[in-house]
């Protein structure tokens, strides 16, 4: 018997489509076998789901914040269990899993802040009658997760989707499917109805049965560009179902005039870099300098740091900074990608590297790319950082708007007036000064522009795709009238 790994209408099921597994990232011990959802599970799921809608959409924002608040409490509850399960599925060392939980039970608090600041209804006296200003859910929305942070990212789109009144189809990474049946497991003790949240575990082949389904009127998505993109073509045509896709970068990091700060700011460029072994979106992969000596002497800094940074597993006795890629997979394509840059003409100064004899686990490392004449614009989605030395501060600007990208970028510098330069020129929806690219605040918006986005950031402004506006002028009838 397989692992029970669907919630469809408040029930778990097994799936009967084709295998899935689930695994330790750092041993390979498998974790549970189980079957993706078939398209009829997905259509029983999305059935569910429209009829949950109706009597959902009516429940106070009261009882809807009373149950977001039980899903948090057992967060809490659960918090070195969970922790040590995300750091399973990803590999990831345990002081960031618990980083993650940690977020995904602020995400609540930060929801219902939003919605009560963004949602909540207004009305003025007009024309002998009053005007209204008040939100409505879109109905069922789907959710689409990625296996980077596959509790905090899906969970920063389901809970603003529930809060306002909306039905979701969750589909998680095929690579983190555990994650998502104790994040669904957590909803049901929590007391959400059944229907008004389905899980439909399994790869594209259910992503395409989701996307599909009849009256689904959202689509929230964390994931690649490429992915973003074949779902907003799937869509051509169709504006009544709302796109809110959160996709990758090829995110630029200035250093200029830095005031002999070199060990702060390089400190910070390598957590901009390297954190989730350059599993974010947000991760810096292009660090540009100045030619000169300060520029110098800050490679140097960070090429020491860089050349330090310990890599490991979860369970190490001495934790480790960075854990392991996703996949062995994935990690070929990184060291692909590494090896094809190289070829164009970068040079190594700290060698991506295998380690300890796991496919998945590299070094942190680091490229000279200032001599490569048509540079790769591609978004590294690993611990690989390229240095480009530029002549002029302008140079510096330009080589970091030289991407299809716009996700994240920042500056470090001593000089507020470059910082009033960089965010006026800077193509980005992520701007930052002295501060990292990762680590992105919750009480902000959160996504991009050109390839990194669809113009609707999520975060704190997740408030705004969840629900409609509906503006109404309204009197009362009167025999005078």
């Amino acid at each position: 018997m397989g692992q029970k790994n669907q919630y469809i209408n408040g029930l778990w099921e097994e799936g009967s489509g084709e295998e899935l597994r689930a695994w330790d990232k750092s041993t390979d011990e498998t974790l549970w076998m189980g079957k993706s959802a078939t398209l009829a599970q997905v259509e029983k799921a999305a059935l569910s789901a429209r009829k949950a809608f109706p009597e959902w959409s009516r429940v106070s924002l009261e009882k809807r914040i009373e149950i977001i608040k039980n899903f948090q409490k057992i967060l809490e509850t659960n918090k070195e269990k969970y922790s040590l399960e995300l750091s399973r599925e990803t590999g990831k060392p345990l002081w960031e899993s618990r980083t993650e939980l940690g977020s995904m039970m602020t995400k609540a608090d930060i929801s219902i802040e939003a919605y009560r600041e963004k949602n909540l209804p207004r009305s003025f006296p007009a024309e002998g009658g009053f005007a209204y200003e008040r939100y409505k859910p879109l109905g069922m929305v789907a959710v689409i997760g990625p296996y980077n942070m596959p509790g905090h990212l899906p969970n920063g789109h389901i809970l603003p989707a529930l809060l306002a009144g909306n039905t979701v189809l969750f589909k998680p990474s095929e690579l983190t499917p555990q994650t998502a049946v104790w994040m669904m497991a957590a909803w049901e003790e929590a007391g959400l109805p059944g229907g008004v949240a389905n899980l439909l575990q399994g790869g594209l082949d259910t992503a395409r049965g989701i996307l599909t389904q009849e009256n689904l009127k959202g689509v929230f998505f964390t994931g690649s560009s490429a992915a973003g993109r074949s779902i907003h073509a799937h869509f051509a045509g169709r504006p009544d179902v709302l796109l809110a896709l959160e996709m990758g970068g090829n995110n630029p990091v200035i250093v200029h005039k830095i005031e002999n700060q070199t060990q702060a700011v390089a400190d910070m460029v390598l957590d901009s870099a390297y954190i989730n072994a350059g599993q974010r979106c947000t991760c810096a992969r292009r660090l540009i300098l100045l030619k000169d000596r300060e520029g110098d002497d800050f490679l140097e800094a960070l090429t020491e740091k860089i050349r330090a940074v310990k890599a490991g597993f979860y369970f190490d006795k001495e934790e480790a900074y960075m854990g392991t890629l996703i996949s062995p997979d994935a990690a070929q394509k990184v060291m692909g990608q590494t090896q094809k840059i190289l070829q164009s003409g970068a040079r190594e100064l700290v060698p991506l590297q295998s380690l300890r004899n796991r496919k998945n686990l590299l070094s942190a490392a680091l490229l000279d790319s200032t001599d490569v004449r048509e540079k790769i614009d591609e978004e590294i989605f690993g611990p690989v950082l390229q240095v480009i030395r530029v002549s002029s501060f302008a140079e510096a600007i330009r080589e970091a708007n030289d991407t299809r990208y716009g996700l994240a970028a920042a500056l470090f510098s001593g000089d507020p007036e470059l910082y009033r330069i960089f965010l006026a020129e800077i193509e980005a929806g992520i701007v930052n000064f002295n501060r990292k690219t990762t680590g992105a605040s919750s009480r902000l918006p959160f996504g991009g522009i050109k390839e990194s986005g669809s113009h609707w950031p999520g975060a704190y402004s997740a408030a705004h795709y969840c629900s409609h506006p509906v503006a109404s002028l309204e009197k009362t009838l009167s025999p005078t009238n």
